[in-house]
This record gives C-alpha cells, sequence and structure tokens, in this order.
C-alpha cells in the first residue's frame, strides 16, 4: 500500500531489505546506508505483517537515533500492536527521545477490535502534519460506516391524542 502511495505523490521508493538472517525486522546499520540527502521518511511497521516480526526496542531506539540524527519523518504503522506472540514488546517509535515531533503513528481498531470493514482508523502526529492531513481527509471520505459512529439516544415517541 505504501509503495503505491509513494509512486503517486513521485517519491523515489528504497526499500530496506529484512530477511530471515535479521528476524525480519529493519536493521539500522541497513538503513542508514541508503540514507541520502533527499531522504525524507522512513516508514516503519512493527509488528509486520505478514512475518509477525516485532522489533525490539534497542532497535526502535537505533532507529530513532538515525531519524533524529538525518532529520528524516517516521511514519509508524502500528496496526498489529495489540496482536503479537508472547515474550514481545511492542514499543512505538513515537516515545523515543526526539521522535514525538518527527512521528506520524498510524493505527485503528480493525485488528484489535475485530472491526474489519468498519473503516476505522486514526493517526496521531504533529499539529502542522494533521492540519494537512485532515484537508486531505475531507475529500477523499465522507465518513466512518454507521456501526462505528456514536449514536444520539433514540427519539421519544410521538403520542397522539385521539
Amino acid at each position: 500500500m505504501y509503495l503505491q502511495q509513494a509512486a503517486l505523490l513521485g517519491a523515489t521508493i528504497v526499500e530496506v531489505p529484512c530477511g530471515p538472517e535479521d528476524d525480519f525486522v529493519m536493521m539500522p546499520a541497513a538503513v542508514e546506508q541508503l540514507i541520502t540527502p533527499r531522504t525524507k521518511v522512513l516508514i516503519h511497521m512493527s509488528p509486520n505483517n505478514p512475518t509477525g516480526a516485532v522489533t525490539p526496542p534497542e532497535i526502535v531506539a537505533e532507529l530513532a537515533e538515525l531519524a533524529v540524527k538525518h532529520d528524516i519523518v517516521v511514519m509508524s504503522d502500528e496496526i498489529y500492536a495489540d496482536q503479537m506472540y508472547d515474550g514481545h514488546k511492542h514499543v512505538s517509535i513515537a516515545t523515543m527521545p526526539g521522535m514525538r515531533e518527527r512521528t506520524i503513528v498510524l493505527n485503528g481498531a480493525s485488528k484489535a477490535y475485530s472491526m474489519t470493514g468498519w473503516r476505522v482508523g486514526f493517526l496521531a502526529a504533529p499539529e502542522a502534519f494533521v492540519k494537512q492531513a485532515a484537508l486531505l481527509a475531507g475529500q477523499l471520505s465522507l465518513s466512518v460506516s454507521a456501526p462505528s459512529q456514536a449514536r444520539p439516544s433514540p427519539p421519544m415517541p410521538l403520542i397522539f391524542a385521539p
């Protein structure tokens, strides 16, 4: 999904190899080798689909250090944060020093609350980004599905006198 969106923007896409030798985790050394002065965004998915790989906290911290060092925004896909095998711990990169102002966290209700198809998602990001995203979102979607919306109290019945 992200590859197609980046392509629509005319961005150059650079994939970071994440193989079985690294437990399918994006390693900071591999990322840093690919960073150029034109690098603007790093997409981080943990836990990852389809591998189930969870980036260990110390690796998350190293990726955050790279983002700060190279002034890179991180888009963190955390839709599977509540679905991990025992022994793994999800740590959002947004919680790392210097990352709150440069992280866009994407999440939603579909995975954690079994609401697939209801199309309820959210993001947490710096205010300037949220304002721009809201302008775009207003043109792309009408509303979330009816079951996902808060409902007002049912109307009181009308009683007509004979």
